[in-house]
């Protein structure tokens, strides 16, 4: 019997990682439609596009902090939202398939621990990143020991504060202060990248055209689809990289 594979693509909040797997989707359905998605509960409103139950499953806070007493849901609190992840339906789907998961950095590392143990399936792991291994050395010759963080910060804060732009919202208090919060944790995010598989590189976030300007991604958007196949069919890819737990980020 073929062994199923839990697939995670994971990294801080606006690097990119929905329009890599739409553009996944979209240019190779039939690879994107050999894995069936874990979809994860959350807290928080949808987003222009997205879908009550494809993209999450939209909960009222009060409803997922119910799901903590439940040992077959993990909650957690993520970047001011609360997300909570079934793990029964995740098991009955690794049964039959390969399973993707595509989320924010904590539950991935959650999914990481929780099967170390389960030999049943394969897992390959995936952090998207704003930044090359080489970038943040370089980084870290230039500047102050604690400035990479504030860069880090900064860096996705435009990012995200673009992305909200780009969905036609008006930059309320209440938006301005969820930038703030995810863009802090970004820094965190990418201090745990090391214990994931492979790590891409990734400039073209979540605000970048390069994703669907033109027919077919351009840039770094293009290249972060091709690594992604490359890492899906062949289990490697020159571009993707391998960090070592004692990079200094």
């Amino acid at each position: 019997m073929r062994q199923s594979r839990l697939i995670i693509l994971t990294g801080p909040s606006g690097v990119g990682k929905t329009p890599l797997d739409l553009s996944l989707n979209k240019f190779f359905p039939e690879i994107r439609q050999r894995m069936k998605k874990i979809v994860l509960y959350n807290s928080r409103d949808p987003r222009p596009g997205e879908i009550d139950g494809r993209d999450y499953h939209f909960r009222s806070e009060k409803y997922l902090n119910q799901l903590r007493e439940d040992k077959a849901y993990l909650v957690l609190d993520v970047r001011g939202d609360t997300q909570a992840l079934n793990l029964t339906e995740l098991k009955q789907l690794l049964k039959n398939y390969n399973v993707f998961f595509e989320g924010n950095t904590y539950i991935a590392l959650k999914l990481i621990d929780y099967f170390k143990s389960d030999r049943s399936s394969e897992l390959v792991s995936i952090f998207l990143s704003p930044l090359s291994k080489n970038e943040i050395q370089l980084i870290r010759k230039r500047v102050k020991s604690n400035s990479l963080e504030y860069l880090i910060t900064i860096l996705m804060y435009k990012k995200l504060e673009r992305r909200l732009r780009n969905y036609g919202k008006i930059l309320t208090s209440n938006r301005i202060e969820n930038i703030k919060i995810r863009s802090r944790e970004a820094y965190s995010e990418l201090k745990e990248a090391w214990k994931f598989d492979w790590i891409i590189p990734n400039h073209d976030g979540e605000d970048s055209d390069h994703w669907n300007i033109l027919p077919y991604p351009i840039g770094d958007a293009q290249k972060s689809l091709n690594t992604f196949i490359d890492i899906l069919q062949k289990g490697q890819s020159e571009f993707a990289e391998k960090w070592p737990n004692n990079l200094e980020i």
